[in-house]
Parts: structure tokens; sequence; C-alpha cells
């Protein structure tokens, strides 16, 4: 991110989710970068497999049927937010060529 001029992305970045999908990609970069092709595609899908898994069998069940979430979402990720974040993110794309 400094080099494309974000000295500070905790502070000059509106959303979390740039820092966190900066963080995926150098997950990616640091964990396919061997030059075997097979063995990086792999890697690129064990590491994302590790990342999204789904959740495991019976999770659901944990909190019980009629569980509702108490705690509001963190700042930045209600879901107007979120919307408002990716349409800021998809602004920004566009203007790039």
């Amino acid at each position: 991110m400094r080099s494309d001029g974000i000295a500070d992305p905790m502070r000059e970045l509106p959303h979390m989710h740039a820092v966190i999908d900066e963080i995926e990609t150098l997950a990616l970069e640091g964990t396919a970068s061997t030059g075997d092709k097979d063995r990086d595609r792999r890697a690129r899908e064990d590491l994302m497999d590790r990342l999204y898994a789904p959740a495991p069998e019976g999770a659901e069940r944990l909190n019980g049927k009629d569980y509702r979430a108490q705690v509001k979402p963190p700042e930045g990720f209600t879901p107007g937010e979120v919307e408002a974040s990716f349409d800021a993110f998809t602004r920004a794309m566009s203007g790039m060529r």
C-alpha cells in the first residue's frame, strides 16, 4: 500500500475491507511463489480453503435454532456501510486504466 501512496492504511482507508484484501493478497503471494505452477496452484487453493472453509457440520446448532445475535455489527460493517464501501471501491477502480 505504501508503494501506492498510502502511508498509513489504518487512518487513510475508509474501511477495513481494503486492508483485509491486501493481507489476503500478500498471503497468496507468499504462499504461492515457488515458480512451480502446479505446486503454486495447490498452495493457493489450500490457503483459500483454510480461509473460507464452510462451517463444520453441526456448527449451526451451537447456539440453538432460535438464536439471534445481540451484538451490533462492528463499525463499518452494517449492511449500508458495506454496500457503500463496495460502491466506493467500484468508483475508484472504474477510474483506473
